[in-house]
């Protein structure tokens, strides 16, 4: 590095050090905690593998190797960030990652007895089947325990305006 990368490193090492300390809020909240987050994580890797696998056999396959690693990378990002946006509503949180644990486990039963049933079915295509199902069923399970949480009767907000859940 040259003296002046030196220098401008410190300086913004100095200015980074020296700011205030900022709030920070956690990703999961009361009453979702360590196990919930265990599952997140668990669906997040089960999602990221199913999307990899979908993209993979759209596509015929990867060409390289980076390919299916932003893939598979795109889809863990999406799914975890899609359980870590629901902080500050712990309950609906918790709902909506449980419930896409629950889409996990039907979705790849199902992917896996259609993949079954066809006629020419490999073992490749069966695993194949219960990712993408596994992937398809946490995503479904995972919408639907989010959109369908209700404390008491509190409206749904929809773009610049709210339509009332409760009847």
């Amino acid at each position: 590095m040259s003296r002046p990368t030196l220098r401008t490193a410190g300086i913004a090492c100095l200015l980074f050090m020296g700011s205030a300390p900022r709030p920070v809020d956690a990703q999961l909240s009361d009453p979702c905690s360590v196990e919930c987050g265990l599952v997140l994580g668990a669906t997040s890797f089960v999602f990221a593998s199913g999307v990899a696998t979908a993209l993979g056999r759209m596509n015929g396959g990867f060409t390289t190797t980076g390919q299916g690693i932003a893939s598979w990378t795109g889809g863990f990002l999406v799914a975890l960030g899609g359980g870590i946006a629901l902080a500050g509503n712990g309950a609906r949180q918790e709902r909506a990652i449980y419930s896409a644990g629950l889409g996990v486990a039907a979705g790849s039963l199902l992917g896996l007895a259609t993949e079954s049933l066809a006629g020419e079915s490999t073992t490749a295509s069966r695993w194949a089947a219960t990712l993408v199902g596994a992937a398809a069923g946490a995503l479904s399970f995972g919408v639907y325990g989010a959109i369908t949480w209700e404390d008491e009767d509190l409206p749904v907000p929809v773009a610049s305006f709210s339509i009332p859940v409760g009847f």
